[in-house]
């Protein structure tokens, strides 16, 4: 039969375990910042990426209603303002 534990031997596993956990605590907060910090820094990318391709688009829909839209540089827009209103021809009737 084996001896049963000395209580110094249990007290320093006991310390060892609390230790690990608390690395371990601490390790999963960090990461839970780092992940928070991440989401923040993608959600602001992408509202600037919107922000900018709102104030493009509408700067072109102005330039394509003055008539001043050059096709030769505005090739792209030009192919998604046909494709969408290929897609939705509800929203503006052909006068044809």
């Amino acid at each position: 039969m084996d001896a049963p534990p000395s209580k110094n031997g249990t007290s320093t596993f006991k310390q060892g375990r609390n230790m690990f956990e608390g690395a371990l605590n601490y390790y999963r907060q960090r990461a839970r910042e780092e992940h928070r910090k991440a989401l923040a820094a993608e959600d602001l990318f992408l509202k600037d990426v919107h922000l900018s391709f709102a104030e493009t688009y509408t700067k072109r829909v102005q330039r394509l209603e003055s008539g001043q839209l050059d096709p030769n540089l505005d090739r792209l827009f030009l192919y998604m303002q046909r494709s969408a209103q290929s897609t939705n021809p509800s929203s503006e009737p052909d006068k044809s």
